[in-house]
């Protein structure tokens, strides 16, 4: 069925979009972690549960620069990593006094999903 076969495509489609977005290179990578990271806390503390496959690239040196932007952002810059790995592609869940924000390479592009797939569908699957 048709309908079934566009659905198909545009999961494909998201689905290559976590890829991409989790091969960037180091710094693009960390950029956008930095930014998801400052947008969950507005006090500049709390921790992350990073996902296995970013152990080297959201390290010390990540929470370090994190914790930096923070600091001129709120005040203050007091994040750190948890032991805790979380099973996710790439990205972090973001921890403070239990709440916890999926801030994952899944999560994002769910996010923007939601707000971009009837334009996407628009663009693939466009009738003239």
């Amino acid at each position: 069925d048709i309908l079934a076969m566009k659905r198909d495509v545009l999961d494909e489609a998201f689905r290559a979009a976590i890829d991409d977005v989790a091969s960037l290179p180091k710094d693009k990578y960390q950029e956008l972690m930095i930014k998801l990271l400052v947008s969950c806390t507005e006090t500049g503390k709390g921790s992350i549960k990073v996902a296995k496959n970013d152990k080297d690239r959201l390290g010390s040196d990540f929470v370090k620069k994190a914790n930096d932007v923070l600091k001129k952002s709120v005040g203050s810059g007091e994040v750190t990593i948890l032991e805790e790995i979380c099973d996710k592609a790439g990205g972090f869940v973001f921890c403070d006094d239990g709440l916890e924000i999926d801030c994952s390479v899944e999560a994002v592009v769910a996010l923007m999903r939601e707000k971009i797939e009837t334009d996407a569908a628009g663009i693939l699957f466009k009738e003239d």
